[in-house]
């Protein structure tokens, strides 16, 4: 009997060490193919090269290298990620984004864009301020909301040392945030309210995104004198120009 007894524990052991064989050959062949399965389909993804602030605009993202592509495997890109930097052109950061983030087009919005109960995604460092003006002089109100304008001023009754009027450019490259008066809805009869951009006829009201600097020659200019408008490319440098007087354009 106790010669069984000990066949049959024998039997037993080697069972259990063929199971617990063929369970690790299983699991090894498994975790082998799920990996072949990663393996062999590389993507080009857009990754945030360093942390990019709430409202950064996407031209300053890009001339600044501030995304880069990696090669990563087709695993790990999410859902929405964009495929090409076209799809951001325009945009600005509405949350912010972190250092090797996959660059998701959730990640952008139109300026002006609400965020987090953000009314306008004001870019860092700059202030919002609105100007009314009776039209768009020089563009024919072509602007609209992430186009970048430049200003030229003619102050009243400012003349230079030789007594002729002079017009000068005193902002470049400003972002517009919003074109329009923002108008408030109150709930009425249970009703929720809400807001919405509209413009009025005749009048025109662009927030510009400025400096403190910039604020204030933007406020003595519609004070005190006539603001004339460019469109700019995004890409567009600044650049130093003397104005241009009618004595020193023609001679008088």
């Amino acid at each position: 009997m106790a010669g069984i007894s000990m066949s049959r524990r024998a039997i037993a052991l080697i069972v259990a060490v063929v199971l617990a064989a063929v369970a690790t050959i299983a699991l090894v062949s498994y975790v082998q193919s799920a990996h072949n399965k990663n393996i062999g389909s590389p993507v080009t993804a857009y990754v945030a090269k360093e942390d990019i602030p709430v409202g950064t605009d996407a031209a300053t993202i890009i001339s600044k290298g501030l995304i880069e592509t990696k090669t990563v495997d087709k695993s790990v890109v999410p859902v929405g990620a964009i495929g090409s930097l076209q799809d951001i052109q325009a945009k600005v950061s509405i949350v912010p984004i972190f250092a090797n983030e996959i660059i998701l087009a959730a990640r952008f919005g139109a300026p002006g864009t609400t965020s987090a109960g953000q009314l306008l995604t004001i870019p860092p460092g700059t202030q919002a301020i609105s100007v009314e003006v009776s039209t768009i002089p020089g563009v024919a109100n072509f602007i609209q909301p992430g186009d970048k304008v430049s200003i030229i001023l003619q102050l009243a009754g400012a003349s230079t040392s030789n007594g002729a009027n002079l017009v000068k450019f005193v902002l470049q490259n400003v972002l517009v945030l919003q074109v329009g008066t923002r108008v408030i809805v109150p709930p009425v009869n249970g009703q929720p309210g809400g807001s919405s951009v509209q413009q009025t006829a005749g009048r025109v009201d662009l927030t510009l995104a400025v400096t403190p600097v910039q604020a204030e020659k933007l406020a003595l200019g519609t004070l005190q004198g006539t603001l004339y408008f460019t469109l700019v490319r995004p890409d567009s440098k600044a650049v130093n120009t003397p104005g241009r007087t009618a004595r020193t354009e023609f001679g008088r």
